[in-house]
This record gives structure tokens, C-alpha cells and sequence, in this order.
């Protein structure tokens, strides 16, 4: 393996565990109040029910 290929390796190593840590980071901080949904779900269900595409 040449030094330039070692170094790219490292970088892509680097990247990659930055990327990771970030996606860690944000997933911890994720605050979402599930139970209050902004969509209407009993509506998204009988819709899916009447639609026989939806399965």
C-alpha cells in the first residue's frame, strides 16, 4: 500500500467516524413528542383500508 493510498484510507476512516459521531449526536438530541402526530392517523387508516392498492 503507497502513502497515498494509506492517507486517503485515514481520511475516509476520519470522515467516517466524524459522520457516525454526528449521527449519534443528533439521534440523542431528537426530541419528537409522538403521541401529538400532525397527521390525521384515523384518516390516513380508513384511506388505506378503502384503497385496495395500499396492502
Amino acid at each position: 500500500m503507497t502513502a497515498q493510498q494509506r492517507q486517503q484510507q485515514q481520511q475516509q476512516q476520519q470522515f467516517a467516524q466524524e459522520f457516525w459521531e454526528e449521527q449519534i449526536l443528533a439521534a440523542e438530541q431528537f426530541d419528537s413528542d409522538f403521541k401529538n402526530h400532525p397527521l390525521p392517523l384515523a384518516r390516513i387508516k380508513k384511506v388505506m383500508k378503502s384503497d385496495p392498492e395500499v396492502k
